[in-house]
């Protein structure tokens, strides 16, 4: 499958792939009826690609949806664990404008050791939410503490005890 455009048409090869993964048949009746273009694909249906475990095998269709107009489906694709696929569409993400994408992506659990320069990004993140949920975020926080000679908190948290 080559690079995908607004203007690529919707192949039955295309079809048969989202049959695969689960497409609901209203959808596949949707996408037979007539001839489509990648742009005529409603927001809601990227965005349930987007979060699709079967994007790990679908590289072609990750890099279109890291380019998507629709902020939620950036963040569909943003808090899908199979982002640590695509290392360098998850860095793209991590400087994305949305800073809920931003969040998405930092709060996301991958047991990918791919994603440094990703932890190094967030982690500078203008947003406090966004270095907050990367900072909650066990899996990527230990890429980070991997990374760093100290500890992530040197200093012992107060108690909560009374």
């Amino acid at each position: 499958m080559a690079t995908l455009t607004a203007e690529t048409p919707i192949t039955e090869e295309m079809i048969d792939v989202a049959e695969a993964i689960g497409a609901c048949a209203w959808a596949l009746d949707w996408l037979r009826a007539e001839p489509r273009q990648w742009r005529d694909v409603p927001a809601d249906w990227r965005r349930w690609l987007a979060g699709s475990a079967a994007l790990a095998v679908l590289p072609e269709l990750a890099a279109a949806l890291a380019r998507d107009e629709n902020l939620w489906v950036r963040a569909a694709l943003a808090g899908n664990p199979a982002i640590a696929e695509f290392p360098a569409l998850a860095l793209v993400l991590s400087a994305d404008p949305e800073p809920y994408v931003r969040w998405w992506l930092a709060d996301t659990s991958t047991d990918s050791s791919a994603l440094p320069a990703v932890v190094a990004v967030l982690s500078a993140d203008e947003v406090p939410w966004v270095r907050q949920a990367l900072a909650g975020n066990a899996v990527l926080q230990g890429l980070r503490t991997r990374r760093r000679a100290e500890p992530l908190n040197p200093e012992p948290s107060p108690s909560n005890d009374l």
